[in-house]
């Protein structure tokens, strides 16, 4: 039983950190000791930082033309650095 239990912390440890990579949150992640939540704004803070309605989003998300978006449960959270980079590449 102490052979799989350590298997499956093993386990565990790994696809966290890779799902940490895909977040960016490696490098944070391994700097504090532990993994730090990224910021996440509401819909409507979102459409604040981004200058539109909440029904823009809302579109974009239908059309997936918009920036990437992460569901809490039931919720649409943004991540600010998300919009951000979503901005750069809507300038280039």
């Amino acid at each position: 039983m102490d052979e799989l239990s350590t298997a499956l912390r093993a386990i565990i440890r790994e696809e966290v950190a890779r799902q940490l990579a895909e977040l960016g949150l490696a490098e944070a992640s391994a700097a504090a000791g532990a993994p730090a939540p990224p910021h996440l704004l509401t819909l409507a803070e979102a459409a604040d930082y981004l200058g539109v309605k909440t029904k823009t989003l809302y579109e974009w998300r239908r059309l997936r033309k918009g920036p990437p978006a992460t569901l809490v449960g039931r919720l649409v959270k943004y991540r600010a650095v998300d919009l951000d980079a979503w901005l750069a590449e809507s300038r280039a």
